[in-house]
């Protein structure tokens, strides 16, 4: 017997994707009048699905000719998952709950930053003279160009929506009708700063993709490259699930409780020395990379006489970073090295430069001095959070035969896009905290021990 199927206006799959996200119940509801208890069929998020009315929920619970695919390997693209969940949790924060699902706006975050650095090496082949001549027929530059109109076009409105309350706000009606909304995001800091300094007529279109370039892929990179090196020394797994539940249980979702999961900071700081985003000589050997890069305003000379003239391009080679008097076996990738430096007697050489976000000659992961990466806190957590999710959350597999090896592309050597992992659901059983639950103020548990206790051995 065939099922009906509940029309939506012939609405292609990522139309009717989208429709679905925000509209589920209604066509739920749409369905239940037109079908009343018998079976149909509806495109949904995930594509073509049958919905069964509820007496079929015995019947079909442990047919043995049925899946239950939450709990079975998946072979996932990693990097473009990870793009997925990276731009979600940075739109969270830049652009808040309006867009951070909004499928429109999360492409033109994503695709952006490709665009640019790709226009930026087409315009570039040209004399620096004719440049601005020939942008406007470059197709990369063109599409920048489409991309900003298109994310103007998608904040319009919310900026719209949020000056109209903030008016009835001021007018006092929002009060008495207790609408009063406050937005706590990049939109709204950015919007404060600019009016006190004078220029709320500042670009914020250019402003929000400017944080897209310089945090969605830059962020998935790192973390993708901790997920890779845990899928390869997968002893790390069960510690560091150990550690997030028992910090997790002490101290809550806070940064505190960020600050405390040592080990994983560590992990994320090993992989981020092993394959930092810098440059490699080869495809295959990433020992010596180049980072802070930096322009000569003015003539002057190093220590050792060295004289560096004005317009010089200049950068700092990062072989210190596998310097075998630095780091013991500088070429394996250790994920308590840095929680073990953490534990030396204080004060020490490492007390405060074995964090993730902490800098110095020994490890320019995220550069050094004024102008190292000012996102590096933002980064730090959000890779922390994701990998808070999965690992409590999945299992993770390297699928056999991928690739891990890393690309370069000019002074970027970023993972390969081809990577592939196998992950699957952890039984709830399993689960030593519900983190989900947790995050909705569900408790998760009392003190779950010493939360400090040394998992970095």
């Amino acid at each position: 017997m065939d099922s009906p199927t509940l029309e939506r206006k012939q609405l292609t799959f990522p139309t009717a994707q989208q429709a679905f996200q925000t509209s589920s119940n209604s066509f739920l509801l749409q369905a239940r009048k037109e079908f009343g208890i018998q079976p149909f069929r509806m495109m949904t998020d995930y594509g073509d699905a049958v919905i069964l009315p509820t007496e079929f929920a015995g019947e079909i619970r442990n047919h043995p000719k049925l899946s239950f695919t939450g709990f079975e390997w998946h072979d996932i693209p990693l990097r473009p998952a990870m793009l997925d969940v990276v731009a979600r949790m940075s739109s969270r924060v830049f652009v808040g709950e309006e867009l951070c699902r909004d499928e429109h706006w999360l492409r033109i975050t994503k695709e952006y930053t490709v665009n640019l650095f790709l226009a930026f090496t087409e315009i570039t082949a040209w004399p620096p003279r004719l440049r601005r001549f020939v942008a406007p027929w470059i197709p990369r530059c063109r599409a920048l160009r489409q991309q900003y109109e298109a994310a103007a076009q998608v904040l319009a409105p919310v900026l719209q929506a949020r000056r109209a309350g903030q008016s009835e706000l001021e007018e006092g009606k929002a009060r008495r009708e207790k609408k009063q909304q406050h937005y706590n995001d990049a939109l709204e800091w950015a919007g404060q700063v600019a009016t006190r300094r004078g220029a709320a007529d500042y670009d914020v279109n250019k402003f929000q993709l400017t944080l897209s370039v310089a945090a969605i892929h830059t962020s998935t990179d790192l973390l993708v490259q901790t997920l890779i090196d845990l899928a390869q020394h997968p002893a790390f797994v069960p510690r560091l699930r150990a550690e997030i539940a028992a910090v997790l249980r002490k101290h809550g979702w806070t940064k505190l409780a960020l600050y405390h999961m040592k080990l994983l900071d560590s992990c994320i700081k090993e992989s981020q020395r092993l394959k930092p985003i810098g440059v490699g000589e080869s495809d295959t050997d990433y020992s010596h990379e180049a980072l802070m890069r930096r322009i000569v305003e003015e003539d002057f000379r190093l220590s050792n006489g060295l004289l560096l003239k004005k317009g010089n391009r200049i950068h700092i080679d990062t072989q210190r970073m596998r310097d075998p008097a630095i780091y013991p076996d500088p070429d394996e990738w250790d994920g308590a090295r840095f929680a073990k430096l953490r534990a030396q007697p204080a004060p020490g050489r490492w007390e405060s430069a074995s964090l993730l976000v902490s800098t110095s000659v020994d490890h320019l992961g995220f550069g050094h001095g004024e102008h190292a990466c000012p996102g590096r806190f933002f980064a730090a957590n959000e890779v922390k959070v994701a990998l808070c999710h999965l690992l409590m959350k999945y299992d993770l597999a390297l699928v056999p035969g991928t690739d891990v090896r890393p690309v370069a592309s000019g002074w970027a050597t970023t993972c390969s896009v081809s990577v592939r992992m196998a992950m699957r659901r952890r039984p709830r059983e399993h689960v030593e905290l519900d983190i989900d639950d947790l995050a909705a103020g569900g408790g998760g548990g009392g003190g779950g021990g010493d939360a400090d206790a040394d998992l970095a051995t």
